[in-house]
């Protein structure tokens, strides 16, 4: 695997776990502003349920005058509607009116505690009731209401609590994944790191070291580095280069050797001259 293959592979797995880590707290971000708005969703139920009960003692009121009657009249039935539709979508999905009064869709919502379901079986009897307040100011109805509101309020209460926590495990969820993904980042950047600096970086820098002994004539040298990348045609290159070098350096020997004893047998030879001549 060439040194490029290398730099490039690690540059691309440090990529892909930012990349991974993005997409997860977009993600989470997503979750968060949804499930904070089916928890808004699912706490309004508590309030229309108290507004059904306030206007349907209103309605039954001796003393309630005829406008208020009539503004009382018009609130309960809203509240029915609005609390039915919205009971409806968490049950089955579909279009709810959000908080804002603006129309939006929402998926069933998960009902392992069973919750959802006992407020949907309160609610049925408590919406007839009201409706026979509504239509008829039917005192026992208004009678049952008063009985069951605090059993209607605390289911749909439980609901709200249901989807917090699901909220909370779902929060928890991606903080654990950011975990592991930054724990994953770490190590791969630790072993990216640990084989750049051996593969690369300390070759580099032992032929160097190789290279500063051998401009001062220390040819005693081998790189001791074995890679089929760049660096190790490099090193197989470096070490062919030292060889070279030793050879050289063997042959300048002998021949140095062969010219000084030439001038020694030359020198040798003109002193038995002189001393022929002298003798």
């Amino acid at each position: 695997m060439s040194v490029r293959t290398k730099i490039i592979g690690a540059f691309l797995i440090g990529l892909s776990l930012i990349v991974i880590n993005v997409v997860v707290i977009f993600i989470g971000l997503n979750m968060q502003s949804d499930d904070a708005l089916l928890i808004n969703i699912a706490g309004r139920q508590r309030m229309l349920s108290q507004r059904i009960s306030k206007n349907a003692f209103i309605l039954l009121s001796d003393v309630s005058s005829e406008e208020s009657v009539e503004r009382a009249r018009s609130e309960l039935m809203g509240a029915v509607n609005l609390y039915d539709a919205t009971l409806r979508g968490m049950l089955y999905g579909g279009a709810v009116t959000d908080t804002s009064g603006e129309l939006i869709e929402i998926e069933a919502i998960s009902d392992s505690t069973g919750n959802l379901s006992k407020t949907n079986e309160l609610w049925e009897p408590f919406k007839n009731n009201a409706l026979l307040v509504h239509n008829d100011l039917d005192r026992a109805a208004a009678q049952y209401i008063s009985s069951n509101n605090n059993a209607l309020l605390a289911s749909s209460n439980s609901v709200v609590v249901d989807l917090q926590s699901q909220a909370e495990e779902k929060l928890a969820f991606i903080k654990r994944f950011q975990y592991y993904v930054v724990t994953l980042s770490v190590v791969t950047m630790l072993i990216v790191t640990g084989l750049v600096q051996k593969q690369i970086v300390d070759p580099i820098k032992k032929m160097a070291d190789i290279s500063k002994k051998l401009s001062v004539g220390d040819l005693n040298q081998n790189m001791d580095f074995a890679s089929k990348d760049e660096i190790g045609t490099l090193a197989t290159s470096f070490n062919q280069m030292i060889s070279n070098m030793n050879r050289q350096a063997l042959v300048a020997e002998k021949i140095a050797d062969g010219i000084l004893m030439k001038k020694l047998k030359s020198f040798q030879n003109m002193m038995f001259s002189i001393r022929t001549i002298s003798g």
